[in-house]
């Protein structure tokens, strides 16, 4: 029992120390990577706006801006909490949902190739925040996903063993290695 203990202390001391490190250098500098790639694509914006040949709706470009500013704004926010909490109030407001929704394909309709791939960088880059922001919290999931993987792969081979020729599992194909009973003797 103490032995377990130990064992216990020492992996959570370890993953203490991992989240520690990701959250105090790796996190940051990739907040920041992504924060300058959103300026960067809200600039690319306002210079499509500015060409005349773009032809882009004066609405569509204040959405898209107003997206990318909130990204910018809201960056450390955006969390699998925040989305959940989104998730659920869309569920208990139909109205808004179907506004949301409605310019969204309404957004989608605009016929401009360099908008929609501006757009499609806003909502990878949205993707990517996501990630930096729950790292941390990959840190514990991710042994539970490889636990559930190996009981999964486990669960296969026993699954074949299962289906494979008695003389295989007994005398692993050799007759001579079988037990009496499976050798007709």
């Amino acid at each position: 029992m103490i032995h377990l203990i130990s064992l216990l202390l020492v992996a959570c001391t370890v993953l203490a120390a991992i989240h520690w490190i990701y959250e105090s250098t790796i996190a940051p500098t990739l907040r920041l990577a992504i924060r300058y790639q959103l300026f960067a694509v809200r600039d690319e914006l306002r210079h499509l706006y500015d060409e005349p040949a773009a032809r882009v709706p004066r609405d569509a470009f204040q959405n898209l801006q107003s997206e990318l500013n909130h990204h910018i704004r809201y960056q450390k926010h955006l969390t699998i909490s925040t989305l959940w909490t989104v998730y659920r109030h869309a569920k208990r407001h139909p109205k808004q949902r179907e506004a949301v929704q409605s310019e969204i394909r309404w957004l989608d309709g605009i016929k401009n190739d360099q908008f929609q791939q501006l757009r499609k960088r806003s909502e990878t880059l949205a993707i990517k925040t996501l990630v930096v922001q729950s790292g941390g919290l990959l840190l514990y999931v991710l042994p539970a996903i490889a636990l559930m993987m190996k009981i999964a792969q486990v669960k296969r081979w026993a699954s074949i063993t299962l289906r494979a020729p008695v003389n295989l599992l007994v005398g692993h194909g050799n007759p001579h290695r079988m037990m009496p009973s499976h050798a007709g003797i």
